[in-house]
């Protein structure tokens, strides 16, 4: 959904936090996701373009999970 609206600065945070958690690092695996979800849908000329510039800036390290909270 995040990449459907694509929405530059409002989104972007939010997409590039869900391409390391899902440890997506190209706009064509980007795509087939999207595409797996939209089927007959391809990505908008302004996604693409959003996606290049987060993959040259380049994405963040992932971060480690924190262990499950214990509440007994």
């Amino acid at each position: 959904m995040k990449l459907k609206a694509a929405r530059p600065g409002r989104d972007t945070d939010d997409i590039v936090h869900l391409l390391v958690l899902n440890e997506i690092d190209s706009v064509d695996s980007a795509e087939a996701i999207f595409e797996s979800f939209y089927p007959g849908d391809a990505l908008e000329d302004r996604t693409i373009a959003l996606l290049d510039r987060i993959f040259e800036k380049g994405l963040p390290p992932k971060q480690a999970t924190p262990p499950r909270a214990n509440l007994t």
